[in-house]
């Protein structure tokens, strides 16, 4: 199943954001799923244009930018928000560009698998990027990415219908 989730959208209509992306453990902050997080520029796309053709959005295209593996999203309390708890390692940019979109998978897709032809995985969220003032849900300190120079998450959360 893959949904769309855009900066204007407060409530996840098409189910919880855990239940999609798949298996939750639990910690002190409640729930949790580790994810991986891809990064692109440019347009974002339905998800089915991403499902019919993948390799127009594997790692070899130019709007790809750069992709995070281990971040943990977590349910805390009771409201209906899932927020990043522990954010992914940061890593290298693979090209320079605007981070704009982003893919939240249901597991940790390698390189490997983000080069395929081949679609990683079936479930996954396409939402939104943007700068530490901006409403994405997916946050940097600044959208611009440099190649070869560290990349890391500000921050990144999403209300759902938990």
């Amino acid at each position: 199943m893959a949904l769309i989730y855009g900066s204007n959208t407060k409530i996840l209509f098409a189910g919880s954001i855990i239940k999609t992306l798949g298996a939750v453990s639990s910690n002190i902050w409640g729930p949790t799923i580790t994810i991986g997080v891809t990064v692109y520029q440019g347009t974002a796309p339905l998800p089915s244009a991403i499902t019919a053709s993948w390799a127009t959005y594997n790692s070899s295209t130019t709007d790809y930018l750069v992709h995070f593996t281990n971040a943990i999203w977590s349910l805390p309390g009771t409201g209906p928000l899932i927020q990043l708890s522990t954010a992914p390692t940061p890593v290298n940019a693979v090209r320079s560009g605007t981070a704009a979109w982003a893919i939240l998978w249901a597991g940790q897709p390698s390189g490997a698998q983000l080069a395929s032809v081949t679609l990683p995985f079936a479930n996954f969220l396409v939402v939104s990027v943007s700068d530490a003032v901006g409403d994405g849900v997916i946050r940097f300190t600044s959208t611009t990415l440099t190649s070869g120079v560290s990349a890391s998450v500000l921050d990144a959360s999403m209300a759902t219908n938990l």
